[in-house]
């Protein structure tokens, strides 16, 4: 799994507010949350192009590391789209 990252100067728990807060916004779906561990799952509308996303989200000290992919419960999807990318910059971006 490929992860990109950001170093953040937010404490550890503005950081868990600003992903829980983020991922309310996106409509994302919550399916496991640990200390330093989240995974995220979109579910988009059937004429969306786009069986869903699995977004990774983990948090090691000052650093974030992030992945969203196409949604490995689901079928096989050959592109995203750009939701992937639109994913992790989000989160990056929201924790800068």
């Amino acid at each position: 799994m490929k992860l990109k990252s950001v170093q953040t100067n937010f404490s550890y728990e503005v950081l868990i507010q600003k992903i829980e807060s983020l991922a309310v916004n996106l409509n994302w779906k919550l399916k496991v949350k640990k200390s330093n561990y989240f995974l995220f799952v979109t579910n988009p509308k059937l004429t969306s192009g786009s069986w869903g996303e699995q977004i990774t989200v983990l948090i090691k000290g000052s650093r974030v590391y992030v992945n969203s992919v196409c949604d490995l419960n689901k079928r096989t999807s050959i592109v995203s789209f750009g939701r992937n990318k639109k994913n992790e910059l989000a989160i990056l971006q929201n924790i800068k």
